[in-house]
């Protein structure tokens, strides 16, 4: 499956589930406090296109110089050859990154680190910036029919509305979503000693905490192919599960070959936008659903959206929502061909704004671009900021700030341009972004990059 960017932190977009009534088991989480800090890096200015100490090549004047080449973070723990890292901003303007193991049964720890503002240790956390989540410690009640219960793997990190952080992901096979303090301990007022875990199939992929209080996610059974399913379901704010949203808890969405639920997105009047990727090998797309608060689909919403798709005559598609107002907009670049059938066509970008009901506001506007890969993009006041890595590499990262029109604000970098690399290349070698837009205006991008030799590396950029 591809792997585009996505607002929660994960270079997957997710991938969920057989629709069953079951009762909601929940179990109980021992946590340990381990030993190990953040390794700080250099402090410098970066020069144009000159690499930086942490083994980035960024843009000038874009870098905050505190951050600037990435901050190397060692976790104490072994977990695996093929760790699992999900990372979110939250509030405070802190990052939460979590590490779990890929496979391993056998080591069930999440090593949750968090880094200031400033690039450090952040000192309120755990011990020096970091905590060391252990095995799950069930009570026979608790229970799910099927097997053990082992292997916690992390894939979302979320920020809470109230502080502290919503991470989520998949325990034993099954949904789960958990709630740490600022502090990093878990938040005992939220389901079970702070976790919930569902009888469901398959991970959790994304988590948004609504304007409620209450939760909505959005979850894959882990399938591949044609066997994938995809779901959204909701939480109480204390990690109880609405047995009457949707169709007994929880509804099913679009399903694609090879898809997966990409972030959700709430609106102001409840509507929960869930979007969802499918396809492979160049031959993406993208479905969108409406679901109102109760989890029933908008009227009309998906005949709406099918007669904007049909009339574009995109034979693949890969892009971005993200809210505008009281709706949404759809930011991405599309063409007329696979990219798999024929490399060669060229790439439209288009940027289609959409109230909640389905319906298009103006029209779609165009612009340039020759690259047609993964893109996450999101509203920074009235511009447009696109993070786009190409197709099959994802050690390289361009950015670009668009105007209402289309049109590159040539204010932001170079001509409205900047480009991100590392020199790792290899299995493993990957950039994560995680776009957080602060209340005092310009965004900052906070990019986590895994190499080959399970290093963490983090940089900050200001938009």
């Amino acid at each position: 499956m591809r792997s585009p960017l996505t607002g929660d932190g994960k270079v997957v977009r997710g991938s969920v589930v057989v629709r069953r009534t079951a009762a909601i088991a929940v179990a109980a989480l021992t946590t340990l406090v381990g030993v190990g800090a953040l390794s700080g890096g250099h402090e410098s200015v970066a020069a144009p296109l000159e690499a930086s100490p942490g083994g980035f090549t960024v843009h000038p004047n874009i870098t905050d110089p505190r951050c600037n080449g990435g901050h190397g973070l060692e976790w104490a723990a072994d977990l695996g050859a093929i760790p699992i890292v999900a990372s979110g901003t939250l509030p405070d303007g802190s990052t939460l990154i979590a590490v779990s193991s890929a496979g391993s049964p056998n080591k069930p720890t999440v090593v949750l680190y968090s880094v200031s503002s400033a690039c450090t240790p952040n000192l309120a956390f755990g011990k020096a910036g970091m905590v060391s989540l252990g095995p799950m410690q069930p009570q026979p009640k608790d229970q799910l029919p099927g097997g053990a219960l082992d292997g916690l793997q992390i894939d979302v990190v979320a920020p809470a509305s109230a502080g502290g952080a919503f991470i989520a992901g998949s325990y034993g096979g099954h949904w789960i979503v958990g709630k740490v303090t600022a502090q990093g301990q878990p938040d005992l007022s939220f389901g079970h000693r702070g976790w919930s875990l569902l009888p469901f199939g398959g991970e959790v992929a994304s988590v948004v905490q609504q304007p409620s209080g209450e939760l909505a996610l959005a979850a894959t059974n882990g399938g591949a192919g044609c066997c994938t399913t995809n779901w959204i379901a909701t939480l109480s704010a204390t990690g109880r599960p609405d047995s009457q949203f949707g169709n007994s808890g929880r509804e099913e969405l679009p399903t694609g070959e090879d898809s997966g639920p990409a972030s959700l997105v709430t609106e102001p009047n409840g509507d929960v936008l869930a979007p969802v990727d499918y396809g492979n090998m160049g031959c993406w797309g993208m479905s969108l659903e409406m679901l109102e608060p109760a989890g029933h689909q908008v009227p009309l919403f998906q005949q709406r959206l099918n007669r904007f798709w049909k009339a574009l005559h995109f034979g693949a598609f890969t892009g971005s929502v993200y809210a505008d107002g009281a709706g949404f907009t759809i930011i991405g670049t599309g063409q007329a061909h696979c990219y798999a059938s024929k490399p060669a066509a060229s790439a439209t970008g288009l940027i289609a704004r959409f109230g909640t009901d389905g319906k298009q506001i103006g029209r779609t506007l165009r612009f340039a671009s020759t690259r047609f890969g993964s893109l996450y993009a999101s509203a920074d006041g009235n511009d447009t900021l696109i993070a786009e890595s190409p197709y099959a590499n994802s050690t390289r990262l361009t950015l670009e700030l668009l105007r209402p029109d289309a049109s590159l604000d040539t204010g932001f970098a170079t001509g409205g341009v900047a480009e991100i690399r590392t020199p790792w290349t290899g299995m493993g070698a990957t950039l994560q972004t995680q776009l957080s837009i602060t209340e005092a205006g310009p965004g900052t991008i906070v990019i986590v990059a895994q190499d080959a030799g399970r290093q963490l590396q983090l940089t900050r950029l200001d938009v």
